[in-house]
């Protein structure tokens, strides 16, 4: 599967991506990006990522990220996913600023 992502502000756009949920029982991912909320220019805040199963190479998981503003009160929940990675990497962030 490629990327998921609950809510996002592109950077023709001002705004936050606020409150945005992201709920994953399965499937596979491979190099992907999973995230609650992003915004390019503005906060990222209350955006939660469950994932209760499914199976994880590469990837990266955040619950709410931004370009250039704040990340806060994001939440990335786990239980019973599997991952696959050997030599690749996995980033996982409750709140991410770039």
């Amino acid at each position: 599967m490629g990327d998921v992502i609950g809510g996002y502000v592109a950077s023709a756009h001002t705004g936050n991506a606020e409150n945005n949920t992201v709920d994953i029982s399965g499937g596979t991912f491979g190099a992907s990006t999973i995230a609650g909320g992003y915004s390019q220019n503005a906060a990222a805040s209350g955006n939660t990522v469950t994932i209760s199963g499914g199976t994880f190479g590469s990837a990266v998981i955040t619950g709410g990220s931004s370009k250039i503003g704040s990340a806060t009160d994001n939440t990335v929940t786990i239980s019973g996913a599997t991952t696959t990675f050997s030599n690749d990497f996995m980033l996982l962030y409750g709140g991410h600023c770039q």
